[in-house]
């Protein structure tokens, strides 16, 4: 079983971050609690390697747009179902501080700072939509087509055009491909066995992805540098 020793150095949790040396650490927010514990644990190891360092930000970003989808679905039913209940479903200040970390991150989506012998850490999930608006949504779908369409000789997929594939000057194609085989065993590690639906709706979660980083990351590296 694996162990995160730095974790040990955690203290408690504080409310609010106040040091003004901070790093910044932009990751996914779908691998789940595990996942989270090793960057975590990445972040003390920072913290002990730079004593100039006093604080470490964690921002878990989406990269799924299934995952957005069923998110905003769920909080919708969550709204209509708080509007029209006639039971009260409140936590309180007192008995949120019973409930675990993953909850607090993932489904409150609070922002939770670590205090621990090193500094601090305080682990987020961004503000920031993973599509801002309706306009946003339509562009990212039309490059998508479009990105589509370079794959493509005379109607033909061509997969050397898949795996070369280029968007916003970063190479996105083999990342596709091997998601694509990844998600899909059954197919032998050959792209023509697998479904060319499925192909494009990953190449358009890379799109998306690819205009969330430009758009929302990107700012983040500016401010921060």
């Amino acid at each position: 079983m694996a162990t995160f020793p730095q974790l040990k150095q955690i203290k408690h949790i504080s409310p609010e971050p106040h040091y003004p040396n901070k790093m910044v650490i932009h990751t996914t927010d779908t691998h789940g609690l595990y996942y989270l514990f090793i960057v975590i644990d990445g972040a003390i190891w920072l913290l002990s390697k730079d004593r100039s360092l006093s604080e470490v930000d964690i921002i878990l970003h989406p990269v799924s747009l299934k995952a957005e989808v069923r998110r905003l679905l769920k909080n919708a039913r969550k709204f209509f179902a708080a509007k029209f209940s006639r039971v009260k479903t409140e936590t309180t200040s007192q008995n949120r501080d019973e409930v675990s970390l993953e909850r607090r991150i993932y489904e409150f989506r609070e922002r939770v700072t670590l205090e621990t012998s090193l500094g601090r850490i305080s682990v987020y999930i961004s503000p920031k939509p993973f599509v801002g608006n309706i306009l946003c949504w339509f562009r990212s779908f039309w490059q998508a087509i479009q990105s589509w369409k370079q794959c493509h000789i005379n109607g033909y997929l061509v997969f050397q055009n898949l795996l070369s594939l280029r968007y916003r000057e970063v190479l996105i194609g083999d990342l596709i491909a091997s998601t694509v085989l990844r998600s899909n065993p059954k197919c032998g590690g050959s792209l023509s066995a697998c479904s060319k639906i499925y192909l494009f709706s990953v190449l358009l979660n890379g799109i998306f992805i690819s205009d969330y980083i430009w758009h929302e990351i990107s700012e983040d590296l500016a401010n921060h540098c």
